[in-house]
């Protein structure tokens, strides 16, 4: 696979930079439905993105260069550089622009290399979710009338609602799309009196197949709508899509209790600009009136994924933590899954819990081919060990585990993470949120990162101080082996070097907080 080293522009000549020779080489440069030749020159391939042959511009889409049939890629020391290299071509007075942009994705039969090419036009309605000037087509303007008819009826239904409610400001709705129960942060704060209150509940799992397609959304979208309107006092764990639609009454708090631990992955306006990134100005983030934090470290990072004001932030603690570290939780928990395997307590538990990949549920997978099972599964044996996979809840296929391996490896995706971390004696992961709680044990924690480079160019990370000081790195299976047999650690001390529970009563400190 040939592989750009370097990009740079004389004027609009732009000009690739290979690892090798490509002189008198012939590649194509292509969007699916038109081609256009080029021949490499010495170790670089140019062409003029203002006169492509046929005398035009190249035109908008979403163009790959080829070589013998094979998309190029770009190394990864470059990829760091890769966006600066990026140009926009304004022209009309500043009114209209020419953008070519260069990234680099995954696809089905491996990574490309990706020129985006568009012809941009000032938006006078910027502010506005979507405007029919942003749509050059009649088909687009069709579809965006139809959306900013559908937003006013939710808007519509939303000030009805609110104006025959009753009790609101003695109604607190808990809310989700991660799930038809609640859990986590959301699970632990409904679980806590609140005198003088009624609690409500909407639950839905988003990510299921069952509730997509637009007619199914529609219909969640107007009942969620009804409940909003009946709670002055309402709690979210993840972005909720109908918020950007329809704003809040300046009655109604917002509170955000972010469903990660701690976010070391760059999401929401922490990747702005990158595929996905949310609209500039309308966006549920940007309507949260609070937003709960573990700590007052994690008030930057946050202010900047959620594009909000740091004053809204409240470092109240995270709600599921309460009791997590106590005597009496560990003991209900741990035993409860001894019971339901009395190996847990006899051998080496080895969780592993990557995040997914892909652009999101709907076509979330792991590669489950970067684990050799049969290796696992001996090593597992020679150390009366177990690996318990835990997968993403995103990710739909399976890991397939070999009948000779099931005695050592298990699936078990549907548990509890929190409740499986506190028999894990060595975790393994990449980029899950979930080594915050594992820290708090003081356990050795490996992150096995086959896709490093490309993973963190396309989602940018924050730096975070963990408790855990023990961490490893690996980017091959072999490595990661190397690493697990140099890791002692002995069951009976599974509990011996965790933080200590000070009993923070975080709960009942954000109730007190807006209840009282």
């Amino acid at each position: 696979m040939l592989t750009i080293h370097k990009i740079y522009w004389e004027r609009v000549n732009v000009h690739f930079v290979f690892d090798r020779s490509v002189e008198g080489a012939s590649f194509c440069l292509t969007d699916g439905k038109v081609t256009i030749a080029l021949i490499g020159k010495e170790n670089e391939l140019a062409f003029n993105i203002s006169n492509t042959p046929g005398g035009e511009m190249l035109d908008k889409g979403t163009w790959r260069i080829l070589y013998e049939n094979t998309p190029v890629t770009v190394a990864y020391e470059f990829l760091s550089k890769l966006g600066d290299k990026s140009r926009i071509f304004p022209y009309n007075g500043n009114k209209k622009a020419y953008l070519v942009q260069f990234s680099l994705e995954e696809e089905e039969d491996g990574e490309a290399f990706v020129i985006r090419t568009n012809f941009m036009v000032e938006n006078r309605y910027y502010k506005r979710f979507r405007s029919c000037t942003e749509n050059a087509t009649l088909k687009g303007k069709c579809a965006t009338i139809a959306k900013n008819i559908y937003i006013k009826l939710l808007r519509c239904e939303y000030a009805l609602c609110y104006a025959f409610a009753r009790n609101q400001d003695k109604t607190v709705l808990f809310f989700t799309e991660n799930g038809e129960q609640l859990s986590g942060n959301l699970k632990a704060l409904y679980e806590t009196d609140m005198p003088g209150y009624r609690k409500a509940v909407y639950a839905i799992n988003t990510f299921s197949d069952e509730n997509h397609g637009l007619a199914i959304r529609a219909r969640h979208a107007i009942r969620q709508v009804a409940m909003l309107a009946k709670a002055n006092l309402i709690f979210v764990d993840n972005y909720v899509p109908v918020l950007s639609l329809v704003p809040l009454k300046k009655t109604t708090r917002l509170v955000q209790l972010w469903h990660a631990g701690v976010g070391f992955k760059a999401v929401g306006y922490a990747r702005f600009g990158m595929n996905g990134s949310p609209h500039p100005y309308v966006s549920c983030h940007r309507r949260y009136t609070d937003v709960i934090v573990d700590r007052e470290e994690l008030t930057d990072i946050y202010s900047e994924v959620f594009g909000c004001d740091p004053e809204k932030f409240k470092a109240l603690g995270m709600p599921r933590l309460d009791g997590y570290l106590s005597h009496k939780t560990i003991e209900q928990v741990t035993q409860r899954l001894y019971e339901k395997n009395p190996l847990l307590k006899e051998c080496k538990v080895i969780l592993f819990s990557p995040t997914f990949r892909g652009k999101g549920s709907s076509n979330a997978y792991w590669d489950y081919s970067k684990l050799d099972l049969e290796r696992l599964a001996e090593y597992c044996r020679q150390q009366k060990a177990l690996f318990i996979v835990k997968m993403h809840p995103f990710v739909q296929e399976a890991i397939s585990i070999p009948k000779e391996c099931q005695d050592v490896i298990w699936d078990w995706s549907d548990a509890d993470i929190n409740e499986l971390i506190y028999v894990a004696d060595i975790m393994i992961t990449d980029y899950s949120s979930c080594v915050y709680e594992y820290s708090l044990f003081q356990r050795p924690l490996i992150f096995y990162r086959y896709d490093k480079a490309i993973y963190e160019y396309q989602r940018p990370m924050h730096t975070l101080d963990l408790f855990t000081k023990e961490q490893y790195e690996a980017t091959t299976f072999d490595e990661l082996m190397d690493v697990l047999s140099g890791i002692q650690v002995s069951v009976s001390e599974r509990f011996a070097h965790m933080s200590q529970d000070t009993d923070r009563q975080i709960c009942r400190s954000i109730v007190d907080w807006y209840t009282k």
